[in-house]
């Protein structure tokens, strides 16, 4: 299709919403390819109009600017420093940043800058899983650990996690540090009501793995997990999160290699004009 994402209309000065992708997913060893999922993010939101019925509000109003991807890497590290240095540029500028995974541990890069450009800093994550592992097959740098990495950077009093529905018995014992709201205590009306509640007086960067969705409706993801939110309830949780001061979100864990009629990129790229529209 093309190189920017459809709403991509504006140069990186002007803009007030910047989109980078990151494509890496060398430590996913169930279904490799997230590595191609801006891509196909990217492409899918061609087929996407401009107007939000919903929101009742046309992207074209706001000024976008997509700055390509960061390079490819095989070292994780490798992968989160250039992500960080990227957050840290368009975060200086003032710019609202929109992330294009990739595999999860991508998400680790900019919540790691925005902690320094910020100080203090809130994370709000929708995912099947809780990723809290201190190691995943002998690497800490892991899209399973990328919460115990911002935890550790953050605080874990300053993450909110909801969606979960899947871990290791001692990964879920850590997460009694974070703000822990598993899907099979916690319903999406339920979810709704606490965020109408809750009170995050700072900075927030909202992380959306795919996967949080059931398999019908994402069936396109590295680690599919049954049971799930469906695609409306998650565009209601977007409309709900516009309370919070948010700076950025990104979505990922998009694996077009097993997306079936690339359903999976639409959604994503849906929910990417959603967000855009929802948090500017």
């Amino acid at each position: 299709m093309g190189d920017k994402f459809l709403f991509a209309n504006s140069e990186k000065e002007d803009a007030d919403v910047c989109i980078f992708g990151m494509p890496f997913d060398s430590t996913t060893s169930f279904k490799p390819g997230t590595r191609l999922g801006p891509r196909a993010i990217r492409d899918a939101s061609y087929n996407l109009e401009f107007y939000s019925m919903a929101l009742e509000r046309n992207i074209r109003d706001i000024k976008i600017f997509d700055a390509g991807d960061t390079g490819f890497y095989t070292n994780p590290q490798h992968a989160i420093s250039e992500i960080s240095e990227q957050t840290r540029e368009l975060l200086k500028s003032d710019k609202f940043i929109v992330g294009l995974g990739g595999e999860h541990t991508v998400s680790y890069g900019i919540a790691h800058a925005m902690k320094e450009i910020y100080k203090d800093v809130a994370v709000i994550q929708f995912d099947a899983h809780a990723d809290l592992r201190t190691v995943y097959d002998f690497e800490k740098f892991s899209h399973a650990c990328v919460m115990n990495l911002i935890g550790n950077d953050i605080g874990f009093e300053n993450i909110y996690q909801f969606g979960i529905r899947s871990g290791e018995e001692e990964e879920l014992k850590f997460a009694e540090k974070t703000n822990f709201f598993p899907l099979h205590k916690y319903d999406t009306a339920q979810i709704l009501e606490i965020l109408d509640e809750l009170n995050i007086d700072k900075k927030v960067y909202l992380t959306i793995d795919i996967d949080v969705l059931d398999p019908a409706y994402a069936p396109g993801v590295g680690t599919p997990e049954p049971g799930g939110i469906t695609s409306n309830e998650m565009f209601k949780i977007l409309n709900s999160l516009k309370k919070f001061d948010i700076v950025g979100f990104d979505v990922v864990e998009v694996n077009p290699m097993v997306d079936m009629s690339g359903i999976t990129a639409m959604l994503a790229a849906k929910i990417i004009r959603e967000g855009i529209l929802n948090f500017r």
